[in-house]
């Protein structure tokens, strides 16, 4: 894994289509809520409690995200 790097959704069963999960915990302390179809993620969404900014890899797209303290972010 690249250093630093959070992948939503790297090794989601095939057999899980869709579906969402809120809470889930990432590398920095970010809590990541996220809504896939068609196995891919169509919603994502996240927060931290202090202000960082982070490198994301959804559906094969890095993109490079400034999170602010408190405040959730839509990723996706």
């Amino acid at each position: 894994h690249e250093d630093g790097l959070i992948r939503v959704l790297p090794a989601l069963p095939t057999t899980w289509n869709s579906g969402k999960a809120k809470g889930l915990k990432a590398r920095g302390n970010i809590v990541v809520d996220i809504e896939w179809k068609d196995n891919l993620a169509k919603r994502v969404t996240m927060s931290s409690p202090i202000a960082q900014t982070v490198e994301v890899m959804v559906n094969d797209q890095i993109k490079t995200i400034k999170l602010k303290a408190g405040e959730a972010f839509e990723v996706l």
